[in-house]
């Protein structure tokens, strides 16, 4: 018995070093902070247009930017913990949650790097690079719909839902979120549903907020359910 609850209490603190380590809440914050602050040109600009309202906004536009990109690191790191906790990394879906969420973070880095070349684009006056790169920002905002973030959701609604790492409905969510972007994947392809994307993605930081929160909750209170071995006295 006495070296049951040993087990037990490290296989507890195991659990809470690998929840602290992993599920950070800064990615989420960041890609979350990264939506409201990095705003989009108005709508049927022109160039010129964007030029000067790409200037007025450049701080926060850059800011922005470098948020997204942290924001994605992190939260893959979030992924990937995830994967571990739930024992999952060798698993198909396991597989496919990291496949896709290293696509993903690939997809963040190439939108980002567009950002800063739009934004030098109109600061040098250079308006080849600057349509350029507003096009390829909409091009690869769009790719991320198609099919790493549907893949993605899914894979790891499998995962939730098989470990029991989290109560089935987070499961279940994935599965709903991944189902509407690969349907706005399809429709986006032919009727511009940028919008409607962005609301649904943010719907997603929240989910992925709240599994933090509730994995974070969960370790303390197993923590503090599991009761102090008492000294055993020895007599010589």
């Amino acid at each position: 018995m006495f070296i049951y609850i040993l087990e037990e209490k490290r296989n507890v603190n195991t659990f809470i070093s690998h929840t602290d380590r992993y599920l950070w809440y800064p990615g989420v914050v960041a890609l979350m902070a990264s939506f409201s602050i990095n705003p989009a040109p108005p709508a049927g600009a022109t160039i010129p247009q964007i030029v000067v309202w790409g200037k007025e906004h450049q701080v926060l536009i850059e800011f922005g930017a470098w948020l997204q990109g942290i924001g994605s690191l992190l939260e893959v790191i979030f992924m990937l913990g995830l994967l571990k906790l739930a024992d999952s990394t060798r698993t198909l879906a396991g597989m496919v949650t990291a496949f896709a969420a290293t696509v993903i973070v690939g997809i963040s880095f190439v939108e980002v790097s567009f950002y800063l070349s739009a934004i030098a684009g109109g600061v040098s006056g250079d308006m080849a690079t600057l349509g350029v790169s507003l096009n390829l920002i909409k091009a690869i905002q769009h790719a991320y719909v198609i099919a790493p973030a549907p893949a993605n959701l899914i894979a790891i609604g499998i995962v939730l839902i098989s470990s029991r790492l989290t109560p089935r409905v987070f499961g279940y969510i994935a599965f709903v979120l991944g189902a509407v972007l690969a349907i706005l994947g399809l429709i986006g392809t032919y009727i511009p549903m940028q919008d409607v994307i962005d609301m649904v993605l943010s719907v997603q930081e929240v989910w992925y907020l709240a599994i933090a929160i509730t994995l974070i909750v969960t370790a303390r209170r197993v923590a503090a359910s599991v009761q102090p071995v008492p000294a055993i006295a020895v007599e010589a």
